[in-house]
């Protein structure tokens, strides 16, 4: 007879527990959103970095060193507290690739002209590795001859090539330390041997997120998951992504203008990106192509191998392609020649 009162209780303290925890998953998805909005705000798009001035980040070069875009691109610029005028300059290069590694050359070229850099370091190497010492033994012209080829083989870098092919006086310096490179070595042999499983041990861990989130967030915070998964991948440009973000700033009523106020540039950009036609924005690429010389076109095609369109912002990077229509510009813009106006004779005006 006491089993039911035994019972009740039971089912009562149940149902207060599923409230408890309902509440609890609330907050957590509350927590969630707001926790994404504010992180994918600040860090969809590396390009356009915020300038606190207080660290000690501007977006002037120091040295005021003229860089072609289609050369390489001033992507930070940080001064230290003390205001010490020494300058280092951060390389980031594409490994084997020689119209990148061509690129660094130049970009050295530049630098080394400016100011008197006595040193340029390099990864995968050790102590003093500079080809100066080559020149005497050959010509200018032959040295760029073997030099190219070497670039082309990936036997030698860009600096490599500066160093054999100009006449600057610096040293070129390996800062790697020898027993942790091979040791980086073995660890990338030994995961290179485990990729397939450790792969399929990353799929399996990936499904498992999916389901668990499928019973954990709410459905608003799957929606605003799926959104940032696509941008992710590449399938929602970045101004329809901060489209959603904005929408559910305004539904938790952040003051995003005031913490975020790079949002009305974006707006702007998003503005002038659905005037565009892109397909004739691609028809115009192929017709100012054909206007440049046989050389030119040549260079354009090196620096894109791959097949390449006018883009929208989106979570890519799109170094290649950014790099292939800053040449564009630049061989367009340039003074025309006498061949130049002869090829652009009764063509459209692009």
């Amino acid at each position: 007879m006491q089993q039911p009162f035994l019972f009740l209780p039971t089912v009562s303290f149940l149902k207060r527990q599923r409230r408890r925890h309902g509440i609890v998953l609330r907050a957590m998805s509350a927590v969630l959103v707001v926790s994404f909005l504010f992180q994918e705000l600040s860090y969809a798009n590396p390009d356009l970095k915020s300038i606190d001035l207080s660290f000690g980040l501007s977006q002037k070069n120091p040295a005021e060193i003229n860089i072609p875009r289609s050369i390489a691109v001033v992507e930070d610029v940080y001064r230290t507290a003390s205001g010490s005028n020494k300058t280092i300059y951060l390389i980031q290069d594409a490994h084997v690739n020689e119209s990148a590694q061509k690129n660094i050359a130049k970009t050295l070229d530049i630098i080394l002209k400016s100011e008197p850099v006595q040193y340029v370091f390099l990864e995968a190497g050790t102590g003093n590795d500079s080809l100066s010492h080559l020149r005497k033994y050959a010509s200018q012209e032959k040295r760029e001859e073997v030099a190219k080829s070497f670039l082309r083989k990936g036997y030698i870098q860009g600096p490599d090539y500066l160093d054999l092919t100009s006449e600057h006086s610096f040293t070129l310096w390996g800062v790697e330390d020898k027993s942790l490179y091979f040791r980086g070595l073995e660890d990338y042999r030994f995961l290179k041997d485990k990729r397939e499983h450790l792969n399929a041990t990353l799929d399996k861990v990936g499904r498992a997120v999916k389901t668990l989130k499928l019973k954990l967030y709410n459905p608003s915070l799957q929606v605003f998951d799926e959104k940032r998964e696509s941008f992710l991948k590449g399938d929602l440009s970045l101004t329809d992504y901060f489209d959603v973000l904005v929408a559910q700033g305004q539904k938790l009523s952040l003051p995003l203008d005031e913490l975020f106020p790079y949002l009305a540039g974006l707006r702007k950009v998003k503005e002038k990106e659905a005037g565009i036609d892109f397909a004739k924005a691609r028809e115009e690429e192929l017709e100012a192509f054909t206007l440049l010389p046989g050389e030119d076109q040549k260079e354009l095609t090196d620096k894109s191998q791959k097949e390449r369109n006018p883009f929208v912002l989106d979570a890519q990077e799109h170094r290649e392609a950014k790099a292939f229509y800053a040449v564009l510009e630049e061989k367009l813009n340039r003074p025309q020649t006498a061949d130049d106006r002869r090829r652009r004779t009764n063509k459209p005006s692009l």
